[in-house]
């Protein structure tokens, strides 16, 4: 299977030359994960974290597959909404730069977790 991983964060791009890093928000790499859902991939991890503290990260990595057909409708309703819930979150909150850094490294760690898992790396 054929994966991408999405990303803003500086430390993924580092530790995984193959993502796709784009210089942009949280809330534009929902977008663009969602034009490359349109593209026929899948997503392969949520694209929001459970922790309402980490919808102010201003770091967001999501993992997604090529041609996973059944996966597709579903990925879309998932995306979308996760674009509606973070958009009314950063209206209420907005990011937190100032613990900019943790963000980084939790993303990070929360790929890593989530690659460790899906025995993709």
């Amino acid at each position: 299977m054929n994966y991408l991983i999405v990303t803003n964060n500086p430390s993924v791009k580092q530790h995984f030359k193959s993502a796709s890093y784009h210089d942009c928000s949280t809330l534009d790499i929902l977008i663009k994960t969602r034009n490359l859902l349109h593209q026929g991939f899948s997503l392969v991890t949520h694209p929001l974290c459970a922790n309402v503290k980490m919808m102010c990260s201003p770091f967001k990595s999501i993992v997604v597959a090529k041609n996973q057909k059944n996966n597709e409708v579903m990925s879309l309703e998932i995306i979308e909404s996760s674009i509606l819930k973070l958009g009314k979150h950063l209206k209420q909150k907005g990011l937190d730069y100032l613990n900019e850094d943790d963000y980084k490294k939790l993303d990070l760690w929360f790929l890593k977790t989530a690659l460790d898992e899906l025995n993709i790396v």
